[in-house]
């Protein structure tokens, strides 16, 4: 009998496939009762303070590195191509007043459609 997984096995031997992918019902039952009465403690002040830390991360920054760290981007971006050619802006434009007029004309192709389809 073929499966969902069209694989040339039985539906016991599926199940044995998929039961060593999946905890069993056994060891469900064995998870549930070792979390029962169990309560998660609250936030200590030392995860407090190191949560705290490190949301206040760019913050220690001193502005000689932060300056440093700007540049470095700058020269990042620079070396993939920084800005496009005026050459390049027209042909962009040019391409997406094209692009306009056809969804325009397609448009209007579906309307007129629609209008013949209702006489």
């Amino acid at each position: 009998m073929r499966n969902r997984l069209h694989l040339d096995i039985t539906d016991e031997q599926f199940e044995q496939m998929t039961n060593s992918m999946y905890h069993s019902e056994e060891t469900k039952e064995k998870m549930s009762e070792a979390k029962l009465g169990k309560k998660r403690g609250s936030f200590t002040d030392e995860w407090k303070s190191n949560m705290s830390k490190a949301w206040d991360y760019n913050k220690h920054f001193t502005e000689e590195t932060k300056r440093k760290m700007s540049e470095s981007q700058k020269k990042r971006w620079a070396t993939k191509g920084g800005h496009h050619s005026e050459e390049t802006i027209l042909k962009m434009r040019e391409s997406q007043r094209k692009r306009r007029e056809r969804e325009k004309a397609a448009k209007n192709n579906q309307y007129i459609r629609s209008i013949i389809n209702e006489e």
